[in-house]
C-alpha cells in the first residue's frame, strides 16, 4: 500500500503504490481526489518518507467519514457526535468537499442554518457548480428569508441539472424558481426595510407611503412564513417591527407570542415585545421585560433608550391627569405641547389628542377645540376607540357654546351611532332639549355683550364697564326721564344677576346645561315640599289625627326655600 524508499514512480515503481487505494469519485468528488492525489505525489517526490504518514491521516479521514455517516443515520440523539466526526475530518483537511457538505447538511437537519450556510459557503467556493451544494444553498436560503440569494443559485441549479443530463432535477428546480419569482419582485420593493434594523421602524402616521410598505412588509411575510420559513425568529420579528409600526397590534402579538418562546433572551426580540407591551398600555409590564433586558446588557441601546422614554412617559401622564382635576388648563396643554417635542408620534398620542381635546373645551375654546376635537375623530375614527366617542360628545359641548345647535345635535347622533345606551349621549340629548325651551330666561351672555366661550377675566371686565355706566351713583347726577331711569337701574340689577351667575362654576355649569338658576324651583318643574303629591294618599290617614290639633297653629307659619327644597317653619309667639 505505502511506498517505500525508491519504490515510487520516479524511481521506477508502479504510481498506483505511491498512493492509497482509489476511492469511490461519490465520497471524495473528483476535484478533492486530484488534489489529494497530487498533494501526495509531490510529497513522495520531496520526502518519500512522509508519504506513510499521508497514508495513515488518509485512513483517519475515512474512518472519521465513515463514523460520522453512521452517527448520522442512526438519529437525532447521535447528531453530534456525527457533528464532531465532521469537524474531525475539517481540522485535518479544512477543504474536504464531502465533509464541507455532509456538516452543512446536518447543520440544516440541527437548524443551525447560519452555520450551515458558512459550511456550503466554502464548499462552493471550491466547486462553484457542485449540485448537491447549490441545493442545499437554495434551500437554506428560502429558509432564512433570502430569496433573492434563492433565485440566483435555482437559476444556476438549473444550467448545472441540464449539463449534467438531468432533466427531471432541471425541471422541478425551474418549477421552484418560477415560484420564488412570484415574491422577488415585492421583495426588492422593500429592500431599503430589510436594511434596518428592527429598532428602526417607527410610526410615520402622516407619511401613507411608508404606512402602505409597512402594510406590504406584513402581508408578504405572513406568506414567505407559511411557504418557506415557519420558524425563522428573524423574519418574525420582522413582521412584528413591521405591525407595530403600522398599528396592527393583533399580528404584533401574534409573532411576537412565537419568537419569544423560541428565544427568549434575544435582546431584539425582548426590546419589541416591551415596545408592544407599551403601545397596548401596559406599561408596567412593558418596564419589567426592559429590565430584564438590561439585566443581561446594560448597555443595550433599544431597551435603554425605551426605558427612558417610558419612564418619561409616566411622568407626563401623571401631571396632565392632576392638571384636568385641578381646572388647570393651560398648564394641560402646555404639558401636552413638551410630550410631544419629546417624543413625536408617540404610541400615546390618541390620549395625548384626547386630553388636548378635554383641556380646549374646559378653556372655552371653540374654534381651537372644535379643530383638535375633530381632528381627533378623524384619525382614529373607524378604530371602534372609545376616545372617538368621547370626541363627539365634546364636539356637541363645543358646538353648543358657539351657539351652532345644529352642528351639536349632528355629533350627538355620530356619538349615538358608537353607544346607543350610554348615559352620556342622553345627558346631552337633554340639556339641547332645555336649552331650546330656555327662550323666555335671561341672556346672561348678552346682558355683558359676551360670547359663551367668556373666561372669568372677560367676564369681569365687561361687569366693571356696565356697571360703571349704570351705577345708580351715576345716574342721580344725569338728566334722563323717570322710564329711562328706571330701565337703567333694571339693567345695573340684571347685570349684578350675571356676574353673579357667571362668575359661579356651579351656576354657571347650571345655566349653561338650559336652566334657569334664579327662577324658583317650583316654576322650574323641580319637586318641592307644598306641592301636591301625586295620587294624594291611598286610603287617606285611617284614623284621621285622634283629638285633632289642639290649639291648632299660633302664629300660623310661613314658608322658606333652603337650596332645591321649600320648608315649612311654625311662627313661634313671644
Amino acid at each position: 500500500m505505502a511506498c517505500s524508499r525508491g519504490s515510487c514512480w520516479y524511481c521506477r515503481a508502479p504510481q498506483s503504490s505511491c498512493a492509497p487505494a482509489a476511492a469511490p469519485w461519490s465520497v471524495w468528488g473528483r476535484s478533492a481526489y486530484a488534489v489529494l492525489l497530487c498533494s501526495l505525489l509531490v510529497l513522495c517526490i520531496s520526502d518519500p518518507s512522509v508519504a506513510y504518514g499521508v497514508e495513515e491521516e488518509y485512513d483517519t479521514i475515512r474512518v472519521l467519514l465513515a463514523a460520522g455517516d453512521k452517527a448520522l443515520g442512526q438519529g437525532r440523539g447521535h447528531y453530534q457526535e456525527a457533528l464532531s466526526k465532521y469537524t474531525g475530518v475539517l481540522t485535518r483537511w479544512p477543504k474536504n468537499e464531502r465533509a464541507l457538505y455532509s456538516r452543512a447538511e446536518l447543520y440544516s437537519m440541527m437548524r443551525q442554518r447560519a452555520a450551515a450556510l458558512d459550511d456550503v459557503n466554502m464548499l462552493l467556493s471550491i466547486s462553484k457548480e457542485h449540485p448537491q451544494g447549490l441545493a442545499l444553498r437554495m434551500s437554506l436560503n428560502m429558509q432564512l428569508g433570502n430569496l433573492l440569494d434563492a433565485h440566483r443559485d435555482g437559476q444556476l441549479l438549473v444550467r448545472v441539472y441540464k449539463a449534467l443530463n438531468k432533466p427531471e432535477r432541471a425541471q422541478k428546480t425551474a418549477e421552484q424558481v418560477r415560484h420564488l419569482e412570484r415574491y422577488t419582485a415585492r421583495w426588492t420593493a422593500l429592500s431599503d426595510l430589510w436594511s434596518q434594523p428592527v429598532a428602526a421602524y417607527t410610526v410615520v402616521p402622516n407619511d401613507a407611503g411608508l404606512l402602505r410598505k409597512y402594510k406590504e412588509c406584513i402581508d408578504l411575510l405572513a406568506k414567505v412564513i407559511r411557504e418557506f420559513s415557519s420558524d425563522s425568529v428573524e423574519l418574525r420579528l420582522r413582521r412584528a417591527a413591521c405591525a407595530l409600526a403600522s398599528g396592527d397590534n393583533i399580528a404584533a402579538t401574534q409573532e411576537l407570542k412565537y419568537v419569544t418562546q423560541r428565544s427568549p433572551q434575544n435582546l431584539d426580540v425582548i426590546a419589541l415585545n416591551a415596545q408592544a407591551l407599551r403601545s397596548l398600555g401596559a406599561l408596567e409590564q412593558s418596564i419589567s421585560e426592559l429590565r430584564r433586558c438590561l439585566s443581561f446588557d446594560p448597555e443595550h441601546i433599544p431597551c435603554a433608550n425605551l426605558h427612558k422614554l417610558i419612564r418619561q412617559q409616566q411622568r407626563m401622564m401623571k401631571n396632565i391627569v392632576k392638571g384636568l382635576q385641578d381646572k388647570k388648563f393651560e398648564t394641560v396643554i402646555q404639558l401636552i405641547a413638551e410630550a410631544r417635542a419629546a417624543e413625536p408620534n408617540a404610541p400615546y398620542e390618541e390620549q395625548l389628542a384626547a386630553w388636548h381635546c378635554e383641556a380646549l373645551v374646559g378653556l372655552r375654546n371653540t374654534d381651537e377645540g372644535i379643530r383638535v376635537c375633530q381632528a381627533l375623530v378623524d384619525r382614529y375614527d373607524g378604530a371602534s376607540s372609545p376616545t372617538v366617542f368621547e370626541a363627539h360628545i365634546r364636539l356637541v359641548e363645543l358646538h353648543l357654546l358657539d351657539d351652532n345647535t345644529a352642528a351639536a345635535e349632528a355629533a350627538l347622533q355620530r356619538a349615538h351611532e358608537l353607544r346607543q345606551h350610554d348615559s352620556k349621549v342622553e345627558e346631552m340629548r337633554v340639556k339641547i332639549e332645555k336649552l331650546k325651551r330656555s327662550g323666555a330666561r335671561k341672556d346672561y351672555y348678552k346682558i355683558l355683550g359676551l360670547k359663551k366661550t367668556a373666561s372669568a377675566q372677560d367676564i369681569r371686565r365687561a361687569y366693571r364697564k356696565l356697571a360703571k355706566s349704570s351705577h345708580p351713583d351715576q345716574l342721580r347726577s344725569r338728566d334722563m326721564t323717570e322710564k329711562e331711569r328706571e330701565r337703567q337701574e333694571k339693567m345695573f340689577r340684571d347685570v349684578n344677576e350675571a356676574k353673579e351667575v357667571l362668575l359661579d362654576e356651579e351656576k354657571r355649569a347650571r345655566y349653561d346645561n338650559g336652566e334657569d338658576v334664579n327662577q324658583p324651583s317650583a316654576q322650574r318643574g323641580e319637586p318641592s315640599f307644598g306641592t301636591s303629591f301625586a295620587g294624594g294618599f291611598p286610603g287617606g290617614f285611617p284614623g284621621g289625627f285622634p283629638g285633632g290639633f289642639p290649639g291648632g297653629f299660633p302664629g300660623g307659619f310661613h314658608q322658606q326655600r333652603g337650596g332645591h327644597h321649600q320648608f315649612f317653619f311654625f311662627n313661634q309667639e313671644n
